[in-house]
């Protein structure tokens, strides 16, 4: 009696749960607890699509659990050694790492959210355009580098510091920058229109990089405004 009574409500709680093949995905995994693998939010867009969003950026903890399990390199991390603390330093490159191994994990078709997702997801906490420094021609070369950008500016804090916005994600006004899966040359046409390589990351601002940055505040002028930290967040359709 108890069996057949248990099993309906078992399947009940997982579909009350927003986001509720995840938890399926997690009972698949039973070797993860729940701070290995990221938490997903259920975000319905404004053109009727919904879409499962990490709730905060991937953390330097679930980013070690995939290098102790063969899947991710191990990095040099400059910033800190806070597990709870989003993973920063990583490329382009290192992001496909964990993609495929977390699909390999727990069967969930995981990726990186395109330029146009993020700016809909960010919602009031969508980048501002910033004022250039500098308007004579000649310094045509530094008009977008960052020259007011301090210390603090560089310091990466605990996930949850810089609060919610209304879809229900976290830290996305934070200061850690998120790749994205959008070639600089797919907006050609648009304003990029002098954009032959690289790939948006979003933050503060929106900037483009090259796929094998992993440190953009050392990468000179060629990288405009370079973001201070860069991270990822995960999204996925639900099927």
């Amino acid at each position: 009696m108890f069996k057949g009574v248990m099993l309906p409500l078992c399947l009940l709680v997982i579909l009350a749960i927003s986001g509720g093949d995840l938890l399926w995905t997690r009972l698949q995994s039973p070797s993860f607890a729940p701070e290995d693998i990221p938490e997903f939010t259920e975000v319905n867009l404004d053109d009727g699509n919904q879409i499962f969003v990490g709730r905060y950026e991937v953390t330097l903890r679930q980013w070690n659990v995939c290098v102790s399990d063969g899947g991710c390199p191990q990095l040099s991390n400059k910033t800190h050694s806070k597990p709870n603390y989003p993973i920063t330093g990583v490329n382009w490159f290192d992001v496909q790492n964990y993609l495929v191994w977390y699909r390999s994990q727990t069967g969930t078709d995981v990726r990186l959210p395109s330029r146009e997702e993020w700016i809909k997801l960010s919602r009031n906490h969508a980048p501002k355009k910033k004022t250039p420094l500098f308007t004579d021609p000649r310094l045509s070369w530094a008009a977008s580098y960052d020259l007011t950008a301090g210390p603090r500016d560089r310091i990466v804090k605990r996930i949850g510091t810089f609060g919610t916005n209304e879809v229900g994600l976290s830290d996305i006004k934070g200061n850690v920058w998120e790749w994205t899966s959008t070639q600089c040359s797919d907006q050609q046409g648009k304003r990029q229109q002098n954009c032959r390589s690289g790939r948006f990351a979003m933050g503060e601002h929106e900037a483009v990089l090259s796929d094998i940055i992993r440190d953009p505040g050392n990468a000179s002028c060629g990288a405009g405004i370079p973001p201070a930290n860069l991270g990822f967040r995960l999204v996925y359709t639900s099927t």
